[in-house]
């Protein structure tokens, strides 16, 4: 398991109850939540969520597919290289967005801008998986990534992903894919 700065974890623990999330409950899920914290150039704080492992994959057909979505289904409960690949992907995902020099997006009136993959609020507290607070359009309230700021995200997140590829190889060794529940479903129905 990573070990987090504790002054940072504070600091975010701090902002995250002066938002509203109070009491020692609030304090042990949010610890929990977190996998790993940057802190960026102007002192936003990013929190990099702790993955939960995926042992449940469903798999839509349409009736003249059906032989495919089942092979995708024996695969995914059989196939170790299938289970890591998809509890990886998101990871991979955001590292990929990071990689990219820009990302197009349209605003609330509908112009076309380019930012970088993440849309931050300067001095905020963003964390990866309350996002309801961070993303904004208004381009007063948005904060392009620096260089270093990417290098320092881009970094955090490859160190996330090796401990969750760590925390797979030792789910996998312990149950295998024994909990691994796949099944298809009627897409049309």
């Amino acid at each position: 398991m990573l070990k987090i700065d504790g002054g940072l974890m504070e600091r975010y623990l701090r902002a995250e109850m002066a938002m509203g999330f109070r009491g020692e409950k609030w304090e042990k899920f949010l610890r929990s939540r977190v996998a790993w914290l940057v802190e960026l150039e102007d002192g936003t704080i990013y929190a990099i969520k702790r993955e939960s492992i995926e042992t449940d994959f469903c798999f839509g057909e349409s009736g003249y597919d059906f032989d495919e979505a089942c092979e995708a289904a024996d695969r995914a409960r059989t196939s170790e290289s299938y289970f890591r690949a998809k509890n990886l992907s998101g990871i991979n995902e955001k590292l990929r967005l990071l990689g990219e020099r820009t990302m197009d997006v349209y605003g609330v009136d509908g112009v076309r801008r380019e930012f970088e993959p993440l849309y931050i609020s300067p001095g905020d507290v963003v964390d990866s998986f309350f996002t309801r607070r961070y993303w904004y359009f208004e381009e007063d309230k948005v904060k392009k990534l620096s260089f270093d700021d990417r290098r320092k995200l881009l970094e955090g997140y490859r160190l996330v992903r090796d401990d969750f590829g760590k925390r797979i190889d030792r789910y996998l060794a312990r149950y295998g894919l024994s909990k691994v529940h796949a099944w298809t479903y009627w897409r049309d129905a």
